[in-house]
């Protein structure tokens, strides 16, 4: 008698395959791109997560006037989704999220209930949030505003990065080095300037 080897392992299913998504249409549509092993494989070992490298690839390849880059793990309010809806974008802004700390952490039975934890948070009074981070503006001595660096709104995630297709090519994408750190920060003066 013999045995023979085990079959070798399916692959995982695609990440694709568990969307529910709704028909594609004008307002509309999805493209999966996946990059394969050896391209992983290829990268610089020294750069253990290739986040702004991925985001680039979608950049580079979106059709729409405006692009959102964010993160799988960022939900998009209900109120999000209806002033994105609303059409109502500017080619020359650059739109952001602006993270604020809860005090608390919310009730644990919304855990695992991501529509229901949103509206929670939507629901709760500004005292539930840490203060935001924000100076006075600074004027020269004829009452003129004077721009520095930090005044612009760098008191954000960069899990929600927006604005028109066009500004993200001139700006050429996202860094892509080593340090995941203030990637959106570099990219807000970039814009600014």
């Amino acid at each position: 008698a013999f045995s023979l080897p085990p079959p070798p392992p399916l692959p995982p299913p695609r990440l694709s395959s568990s969307l529910s998504l709704p028909a594609p249409s004008p307002s509309f549509s999805l493209r999966v791109l996946t990059v394969p092993p050896s391209v992983h494989a290829s990268a610089n070992a020294t750069v253990p997560f290739l986040e702004y490298h991925a985001k680039n690839v979608g950049i580079r390849r979106a059709r729409g006037l405006f692009t959102l880059v964010t993160n799988p793990d960022t939900l998009l309010s209900p109120s999000i989704i209806t002033f994105l809806a609303s059409r109502s974008l500017s080619p020359t802004r650059f739109y952001r999220a602006r993270r604020r700390e809860l005090l608390r952490p919310p009730p644990a039975h919304l855990n695992g209930r991501p529509l229901a934890l949103l509206q929670h948070i939507e629901s709760l009074p500004e005292e539930a949030f840490e203060p935001p981070v924000s100076d006075p503006p600074r004027l020269t001595s004829d009452g003129r505003r004077v721009r520095f660096m930090w005044e612009l709104d760098l008191d954000a995630s960069g899990d929600f990065v927006l604005m028109s297709t066009q500004a993200w090519h001139s700006l050429r994408g996202g860094v892509e080095d080593g340090d995941n750190v203030h990637h959106d920060t570099r990219l807000l003066c970039a814009a600014a300037a």
